[in-house]
């Protein structure tokens, strides 16, 4: 839970407000995706990634044959994959997700991009769907498109970063788009992004909307993977009140709203 409350803090608060029964399981796999999505900034070498990534991909088939090592991450998922029979290949898509994105400095599409956020993001919430022991079609659908708008605003997020060093992740068929080739000038100069940020936000907008069509036909019990829409909104919200100036900080702040937001979803659920 602490790995994830300081790695993660919204995933944190989005567990936190899902039935206490799911909770400890529902960790345990951000805990496991916190753990791979740190491979690269923890790890100086690309041999070491590598041996970290083969690491957790060994933990996910020794889960399953009874042999689990000493680690606190690989202890608690062992225990959520064997109560929940949780799916072994989803399990190992985020391992080998993670794997094929190691050292990536680019997306050559908005699909590549979504095809990417569909084997992260949304695997973890198909796993969540699992330990809601919801198989429905309609969910995993939902799912499916929330993940990719989740992974979107996440990308959106991490510009400001990414531009201090020098460096655009983000998808060059729409870079191409917007004639965005080159960085120039300011790298907070938000005429430059606007454009670029707006396109994205309006496809995770679209991916969002998707999900809400679906949960007119979801049980009810799916509630707690759907929970993270609450997140989308908020950010996309943030954005456009801001123009898409992504460089505001206003505009990746967690605040009390989304905090407010999600209690009242508890509250009514999935909106």
């Amino acid at each position: 839970m602490s790995l994830v409350r300081q790695s993660d803090f919204e995933s944190f608060l989005c567990t936190s407000m899902m039935p206490a029964k799911y909770k400890s399981a529902v960790f345990s796999i951000q805990a496991f995706n916190v753990e791979l999505a740190s491979i690269p900034a923890r790890c100086s070498s690309r041999q070491s990634r590598h041996g970290r990534i083969e690491f957790w991909k060994e933990v996910v088939h020794g889960i399953y044959k009874g042999n689990i090592p000493e680690h606190p991450v690989a202890v608690t998922l062992a225990e959520s994959a064997l109560k929940y029979k949780l799916s072994k290949r989803w399990l190992l898509d985020l391992v080998e997700a993670r794997r094929h994105w190691l050292g990536a400095e680019e997306y050559r599409s908005l699909r590549i991009m979504e095809d990417y956020f569909e084997r992260t993001f949304s695997t973890v919430l198909y796993l969540i769907l699992q330990i809601c022991n919801v198989e429905q079609s309609e969910a995993i659908r939902a799912a499916g498109h929330l993940g990719k708008a989740l992974g979107l605003v996440n990308s959106i997020r991490s510009v400001p970063h990414l531009a201090a060093e020098r460096k655009i992740l983000l998808p060059l068929d729409l870079l191409k788009l917007h004639n965005f080739t080159e960085f120039g000038g300011q790298l907070e100069d938000s005429s430059k992004w606007a454009t670029v940020i707006r396109d994205i936000a309006d496809h995770a907008d679209r991916h969002v909307s998707e999900a809400r069509k679906l949960t007119k036909t979801i049980l009810k019990q799916a509630y707690p993977a759907l929970l993270f829409a609450v997140v989308v909104d908020h950010h996309l919200a943030l954005l456009r009140r801001y123009n898409y100036d992504v460089f505001n900080a206003e505009t990746r702040r967690t605040s009390l709203s989304l905090v407010f937001s999600l209690c009242k979803q508890r509250l009514f659920q999935f909106l």
